[in-house]
């Protein structure tokens, strides 16, 4: 899988998503592609363009009841700041479906501690780290 972060918070891009999910859709990569953003109206606007495209919130405050939220903006999972989702909040999204891949996990105790609570995945600056360690926790 391969997350595609729509930059478009500070600035606009009229036509990112057009432009994104036609190279998505010319390269055939539906199946393999999440695109993401802290621009929620911008996650709309490509469910509603490419509905067959994974969504996923990135946020980095608390939401209350975030697996709600994200059905509700046509999100298929959540890419929260670690802060912002704790313990509880994680399994409860996780019990009802929605994948949850929480953001910027660097300590490899961190993402042990995550992949033993079940995380869909992590977000890492490391990711040749972060697969050794889910290929260790795997094993057991």
């Amino acid at each position: 899988m391969c997350n595609i972060e729509l930059k478009n918070t500070l600035f606009l891009y009229p036509g990112l998503e057009e432009k994104v999910i036609q190279l998505v859709r010319s390269y055939k990569m539906e199946e393999r592609i999440i695109l993401s953003s802290f621009n929620h109206y911008s996650l709309v606007n490509c469910h509603q363009l490419a509905p067959e495209l994974e969504t996923a919130p990135l946020y980095r405050d608390g939401l209350y009841m975030p697996w709600v939220y994200a059905k509700a903006i046509g999100g298929s999972a959540i890419h929260p700041n670690i802060r912002a989702a704790p313990d509880i909040i994680i399994q409860a999204c996780l019990s009802m479906g929605l994948p949850v891949r929480p953001y910027t996990i660097n300590k490899p105790a961190e993402m042990k501690r995550l992949f033993q609570l079940g995380c869909s995945a992590i977000i890492t600056d490391f990711p040749e780290k972060a697969v050794e360690i889910r290929k260790g926790f795997q094993m057991k």
